[in-house]
């Protein structure tokens, strides 16, 4: 499944793409005239779309980082993960991660977020992909690592508490199916290198 077709669509949304709920978004945050759902001329997904002056709120995913912290203890490769500590996904595993500031590169997100989530510095050893996801309402794109931890010691904190160590072949639930999906990628790639 991929792009819009992962995404139920919403009664009253845009009929397409991400299930945008227009009773949510009715006005242009340019001059207050009346948004509609349309598909803009060479685009494959309805935006809202300003009835009076053409401005274009688009719906474009966020990006996120996420950090599959990987480590290899009597053989067996193992994964950091911790508790979220809030909405969406509260009580599921997750691996440290987080939404792009503005002026960020991945790698600079990827080392804010273990730093405030686990305390701890990373070296990302590869790209491992894209996973389109939702956190709540809100489309993003996730975009994975696999990560080394090259200093600290793991510590929870709210948002993501009780860090944990497991086994790839023994993962508990998680909270994003796109956190599913990396580790997946990860393990065929782990496979192929044994």
């Amino acid at each position: 499944m991929h792009g819009a077709d992962r995404y139920p669509l919403k009664e009253g949304g845009c009929g397409i793409g991400y299930p945008l709920d227009l009773s949510e978004l009715r006005y242009c945050p340019r001059c207050a005239g009346f948004l509609v759902a349309r598909r803009v001329s060479g685009e494959r997904l309805a935006h809202p779309t300003c009835s009076s002056c053409g401005f274009v709120l688009w719906q474009s995913p966020s990006p996120v980082v996420a950090a599959l912290i990987t480590r290899q203890q009597a053989g067996v490769i193992e994964i950091l993960l911790g508790l979220r500590g809030s909405e969406p996904g509260w009580g599921l595993w997750h691996v440290p991660g987080g939404f792009v500031d503005a002026g960020e590169t991945l790698e600079e997100a990827l080392a804010r977020e273990c730093e405030e989530e686990l305390g701890v510095r990373v070296y990302p050893h590869e790209f491992l992909g894209g996973f389109p996801d939702r956190y709540g309402k809100e489309p993003i794109l996730v975009l994975a690592y696999r990560c080394e931890l090259i200093g600290g010691t793991p510590r929870g904190c709210p948002e993501l508490n009780q860090p944990t160590w497991f086994s790839m072949d023994q993962l508990p639930p998680l909270a994003f199916r796109s956190c599913e999906e990396a580790l997946e990628v990860l393990r065929r790639r782990l496979q192929g290198a044994r």
